[in-house]
């Protein structure tokens, strides 16, 4: 029963957000897909789960009609005050070629002078990690080792946050191909270098990150176009391509850390059929752990209720680690208690740190102001300033959709990511607008032709 009363929220979330946002791409479908797969998954019961307690399933279900709330306020308030509906991202026009050609020149630019620094970073953190296991083919061999070891103390002599910039160029990257229609290998760097940083270090959050910023810049971007003409068969198939062939290579990174991280495939609890998933490739039981047991470790922590921090502890980490940095004592752990379900686990959604920080009155009003600010960016991006609000937006959408394993704003890289995006964003829509370089292109272009 609960899996159809799940499945069927989904839907009317998802027609929801299509009929106020025009499009099939938005927060509130991404949000009711990632909930709901996650919820049915956990309910078909592969693994033993210990049942949700009435209050879990509150606090899960208020926090999703806030959020849609929070979604359709902006959209409602347009209509009621009488905005005209811009059902399209009207930025480029196909009758004046010279501004899509510019355009791609900046994004261009811009992703190669990034790709220089972020490889010369995954260089430097490649070296770091074959010095402390000795040699290229142990941080495969010693993955889970090195794993511990990157939990307790960090990679020595690693840059702290550089990395994240790779995630930057990941949105950047999924909004050139989108716009470029094709896959070049400007926008494959980023994605590499996502990778083999994540190899380095053996975690995985930032593939998810990585994954879901690019999808976001290909899928918003592209959409700049597709209002304008019909695209030929040929066209929309280089599109399809290219989103698989950055989802495969994620996928495929996502795969080897997990194989080589020593990830146990027996838990307690778990059934026949999920057994017999041991031993196999990309579809484990590790990984439907992965998918499933974070409401689970909610309903855990819902149960027990001591974890104790500061105001924001959790929402605001990065700022409260930073002051600890200056002698305060605010310093916030980088992973949080284990709970069991009866499997072990410490992610239980961003619902469990928002719990902590603010009780029930931030499980309901948080998920509404993340819902209502990204309605607001969404069409703020359809008018002006379309890669400063992509920026914002996408990282927006990566709160959205890490929100059924963990609060990401707690993520530095998170942030530091964001702070990329909104000054790339800035340079990139000031060059794209300014009149002198506009004619410079159009008269080299003019030379060309």
């Amino acid at each position: 029963m609960s899996v159809i009363i799940i499945a069927v929220a989904a839907c009317l979330s998802i027609l929801l957000g299509r009929w106020l946002f025009q499009a099939w791409f938005n927060h509130i479908a991404l949000y009711a897909v990632v909930w709901a797969t996650s919820l049915i998954l956990f309910e078909i019961r592969l693994i033993l789960y210990y049942p949700l307690e009435p209050e879990t399933w509150f606090i899960i279900g208020g926090a999703w009609i806030a959020f849609v709330l929070g979604s359709a306020t902006i959209p409602a308030g347009r209509f009621a005050l009488g905005f005209k509906d811009q059902k399209h991202f009207r930025t480029l026009s196909p009758e004046n070629p010279h501004n899509k050609e510019r355009e791609l020149h900046i994004l261009n630019m811009t992703l190669w002078v990034v790709n220089v620094v972020i490889v010369l970073d995954v260089l430097h953190q490649l070296y770091l990690v074959t010095k402390l296991v000795g040699g290229l083919l142990n941080v495969l061999i010693l993955g889970n080792a090195l794993y511990s070891f990157r939990v307790s103390e960090a990679i020595p002599g690693s840059i702290p946050y550089l990395g994240s910039l790779s995630l930057t160029a990941t949105l950047l990257a999924g909004a050139y191909t989108g716009l470029i229609e094709r896959i070049r290998i400007v926008a494959v760097i980023p994605l590499i270098v996502v990778i083999l940083s994540a190899i380095a270090n053996m975690g995985r959050a930032s593939l998810l990150i990585a994954a879901l910023l690019f999808m976001t810049g290909y899928v918003l971007n592209r959409q700049r176009l597709t209002s304008h003409h019909a695209l030929s068969k040929s066209i929309r198939w280089k599109r399809v391509m290219s989103l698989v062939c950055a989802v495969l290579l994620l996928v495929v990174g996502a795969e080897i850390i997990r194989s080589n991280r020593g990830t146990t495939e027996g838990f307690s609890g778990a059934t026949t059929s999920l057994r017999k998933l041991s031993g196999g490739s990309f579809v484990t039981p590790s990984v439907y752990l992965y998918a499933t047991v974070h409401p689970g470790v909610l309903n855990q922590y819902l149960k027990v209720q001591d974890e104790r921090l500061f105001f924001g502890g959790n929402t605001f980490a990065p700022f409260w680690r930073l002051l600890s940095k200056f002698g305060f004592d605010t310093y916030v752990p980088e992973y949080l208690p284990f709970y069991k379900t009866p499997v072990g686990s410490n992610t239980g959604t961003y619902l469990r740190e928002l719990h902590a920080d603010f009780g029930v009155t931030g499980v309901l009003l948080y998920p509404f102001i993340l819902g209502l600010v990204s309605s607001a960016i969404w069409f703020r991006l359809r008018r002006s300033s379309p890669y400063l609000h992509l920026g914002i937006l996408a990282h927006m959408y990566v709160l959205v959709g890490m929100s059924i394993i963990v609060q990401a704003t707690r993520l530095g890289y998170w942030l530091t990511s964001l702070l990329g995006a909104f000054v790339m964003g800035m340079l990139i829509d000031h060059f794209i607008n300014s009149k002198q370089l506009s004619r410079g292109f159009q008269s080299e272009t003019n030379k060309r032709e």
